[in-house]
Protein backbone atom coordinates (compact mmCIF):
# COMPACT_ATOMS: atom_id res chain seq x y z
CA UNK A 1 0.00 0.00 0.00
CA UNK A 2 3.14 2.09 0.74
CA UNK A 3 3.44 2.08 -2.82
CA UNK A 4 0.19 3.66 -4.13
CA UNK A 5 0.72 6.50 -1.49
CA UNK A 6 4.31 7.13 -2.82
CA UNK A 7 3.08 6.93 -6.11
CA UNK A 8 0.33 9.17 -6.19
CA UNK A 9 2.38 11.69 -4.55
CA UNK A 10 4.59 11.81 -7.37
CA UNK A 11 1.35 11.71 -9.58
CA UNK A 12 0.16 15.25 -7.86
CA UNK A 13 3.79 16.54 -7.59
CA UNK A 14 3.90 16.20 -11.03
CA UNK A 15 0.31 17.86 -11.79
CA UNK A 16 1.53 20.67 -10.11
CA UNK A 17 4.82 21.29 -12.09
CA UNK A 18 2.48 21.00 -14.86
CA UNK A 19 0.20 23.18 -13.51
CA UNK A 20 2.54 26.08 -12.77
CA UNK A 21 4.52 26.24 -15.75
CA UNK A 22 1.25 26.86 -17.42
CA UNK A 23 0.53 29.67 -15.06
CA UNK A 24 4.10 31.15 -15.73
CA UNK A 25 3.46 30.87 -19.37
CA UNK A 26 0.22 32.53 -19.38
CA UNK A 27 1.35 35.46 -17.15
CA UNK A 28 4.95 36.66 -17.70
CA UNK A 29 5.60 35.05 -21.22
CA UNK A 30 2.95 37.12 -22.37
CA UNK A 31 3.32 40.10 -20.62
CA UNK A 32 7.10 39.60 -22.15
CA UNK A 33 6.52 38.18 -25.61
CA UNK A 34 2.62 40.23 -26.34
CA UNK A 35 3.06 40.36 -30.11
CA UNK A 36 4.77 36.21 -30.31
CA UNK A 37 1.64 35.31 -27.80
CA UNK A 38 -1.17 36.82 -29.76
CA UNK A 39 0.80 35.75 -33.61
CA UNK A 40 1.65 31.88 -32.17
CA UNK A 41 -0.67 31.10 -29.03
CA UNK A 42 -3.73 33.34 -29.57
CA UNK A 43 -4.49 33.97 -33.19
CA UNK A 44 -6.12 31.51 -35.35
CA UNK A 45 -4.69 30.13 -38.41
CA UNK A 46 -5.09 31.41 -41.61
CA UNK A 47 -7.33 30.06 -44.20
CA UNK A 48 -5.44 28.40 -46.58
CA UNK A 49 -7.54 26.66 -48.38
CA UNK A 50 -7.77 28.95 -51.60
CA UNK A 51 -4.04 28.38 -51.60
CA UNK A 52 -4.88 24.28 -51.41
CA UNK A 53 -6.68 24.30 -54.68
CA UNK A 54 -4.12 26.12 -56.34
CA UNK A 55 -1.30 23.17 -55.71
CA UNK A 56 -3.20 20.52 -55.99
CA UNK A 57 -2.54 18.29 -58.53
CA UNK A 58 -4.10 15.37 -60.91
CA UNK A 59 -3.41 12.18 -59.49
CA UNK A 60 -1.75 10.59 -61.56
CA UNK A 61 -2.13 8.04 -64.67
CA UNK A 62 -1.53 4.85 -65.39
CA UNK A 63 1.96 3.80 -66.71
CA UNK A 64 2.33 3.29 -70.32
CA UNK A 65 2.93 -0.37 -71.69
CA UNK A 66 6.51 0.42 -72.53
CA UNK A 67 7.68 0.50 -69.25
CA UNK A 68 6.36 -3.21 -68.07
Amino acid sequence: MNWLLNFLITWLSIDVVLIATGWYANKVVRAYFPNWWKQVIWDDPPDTSSELAEVTQSPPTMPSPEFH
